[in-house]
């Protein structure tokens, strides 16, 4: 079973689904035709699920992109619960645009970066507290001045796996802690390399049986 991370681009008259190509590690994949996809879409309003079909591979407005046909109705589907691991991982973050945010690959959102990054908004750094396969929560002494979306890079480190993960974040909530002098952001990750999340599960399984064999003895 393949996962591709994708994100649409547009839907035609014909109620026809226009993807951008998947891509990982900069590069793109190739997916077949002709059979039907689970696809599952992540909005504002919730997840929901749908069967579809690629039927046209093509380019509009130089970007490559799949033609999917709907084989069943949109339907509402309930998000995954993912363990929180309590843990202190230093993280930088800089505010990003939600146009730079919905670029299809980490290379283009990065490419735009390099270009236009110092215009986005001050960047913060901070600490992560806990992390997931699906998001974290961190610290800061300032807040990250964004709407919604953001981009993150921090490192997983451990015996077995050391690992820069830079990924595309959208702001759940933030809360001031006046107590500590400290905001407290939950994020939400947008993965556009389908390998990160796996990494992160990966860090935390790690860690989690470091854990307990150190205090085993």
């Amino acid at each position: 079973k393949n996962n591709y991370i994708s994100s649409v681009f547009g839907v035609t008259k014909n109620e026809e689904i226009l993807f951008h190509i998947p891509t990982r590690g900069g590069h793109t994949v190739t997916v077949p035709m002709n059979i039907n996809f689970d696809v599952v879409f992540n909005t504002r309003a919730g997840m929901f699920q749908l069967s579809v079909e690629i039927t046209k591979r093509g380019k509009l407005e130089n970007f490559p992109i799949y033609v999917f046909e709907p084989s069943s109705k949109l339907q509402k589907v309930q998000r995954r619960d993912y363990y929180r691991f309590n843990c202190l991982l230093p993280i930088k973050v800089l505010p990003i645009p939600e146009d730079v945010a919905l670029l299809p690959s980490m290379t283009l959102v990065e490419d735009d970066l390099e270009k236009y990054g110092n215009t986005y908004g001050d960047p913060v750094e901070g600490n992560i507290v806990d992390i997931s396969g699906g998001g974290a929560r961190f610290k800061s002494r300032h807040e990250v001045q964004t709407e919604r979306y953001m981009y993150c890079s921090f490192v997983l480190s451990t015996p077995n796996l050391n690992k820069i993960i830079n990924v595309i974040s959208r702001k759940v909530k933030v809360e001031y802690d006046s107590e500590n002098n400290v905001y407290i952001h939950r994020i939400e990750f947008l993965f556009k390399e389908p390998d990160d999340r796996e990494i992160i599960i990966k860090y935390i399984f790690d860690e989690e049986r470091r854990l307990r064999k150190k205090e085993q003895g």
